[in-house]
């Protein structure tokens, strides 16, 4: 799997390539990890370069969403292929992700996106 991350508008852009299964999770979740904590709060995960996404592929996508929910990150995916789509669709994915068709159109949709407060990152009572 091949990761790039570049920067557009106010955005990180992370364009991934290649199969998102057991055998490169590890090096995508360890990559995600550190640039999760780098500071920037606009992410769009572009997916153009996905062929396939197995279970654990799943799981750092779920451990993403996580942390952003946590940390006040806003996290939109790009671009997937029909079967990527297919997968994020069946497992409910779609409700934890904002899923553009393009990356530009992912770009705008996190610009128009509300920012993350303290107080709404707070636990409600």
């Amino acid at each position: 799997m091949q990761l790039l991350k570049h920067k557009q508008g106010e955005c990180i852009v992370i364009a991934a390539k290649g199969k998102l299964d057991g055998s490169t999770s590890s090096k995508f979740e360890a990559e995600v990890i550190e640039w999760l904590g780098g500071g920037d709060k606009l992410f769009v995960l572009d997916l153009a370069g996905i062929s396939f996404v197995s279970s654990a592929g799943l799981r750092v996508l779920l451990y993403m969403a996580k942390r952003a929910k946590r940390t006040g990150i806003q996290i939109v995916l790009s671009s997937p292929s029909a079967i990527v789509t297919e997968v994020l669709e069946i497992s409910n994915f779609t409700a934890l992700f904002t899923v553009c068709a393009t990356l530009d159109a992912a770009v705008l949709a996190l610009q128009e996106m509300p920012v993350a407060t303290a107080d709404s990152l707070a636990p409600r009572r």
